[in-house]
């Protein structure tokens, strides 16, 4: 189990996820690397809307805020974008949820995927 899972796993994130962007995500993220000229776009999230999982201590552990940003992935919507404020992923890495895997059939390791924020 990845670390994404493990997090979307803990019942006080389902929680708020599903409280914040209206499911509970399937347990894990596909992670995407950014090309150049997207990974110099990252910074402006901070500006794009997007709703906010509060952070949060849970037997004496703190677990950080997400930003989440509604995105479409390869045309099809239902996608968020999240930014973990605890992340150790550089801006050229994002993290995508979903209701489903997004890995599978027509997403695979090392394909090209388009992504686009809903406004």
């Amino acid at each position: 189990m990845g670390k994404a899972a493990m997090f979307l796993s803990i019942p006080a994130y389902k929680r708020r996820f599903k409280s914040a962007i209206g499911y509970v995500p399937y347990p894990g993220t596909l992670n995407v690397k950014l090309s150049p000229v997207s990974t110099k776009q990252v910074p402006r999230l901070t500006k794009a809307y997007h709703t906010t999982i509060k952070s949060f201590v849970l037997n004496g552990r703190g677990y950080g805020s997400v930003r989440c940003y509604a995105a479409q992935v390869n045309g099809k919507s239902g996608a968020f974008i999240i930014r973990p404020q605890k992340s150790r992923y550089p801006n050229s890495i994002i993290e995508i949820v979903a209701r489903k895997r997004l890995k599978g059939n027509s997403i695979k390791v090392g394909s090209a995927v388009r992504l686009q924020l809903i406004l």
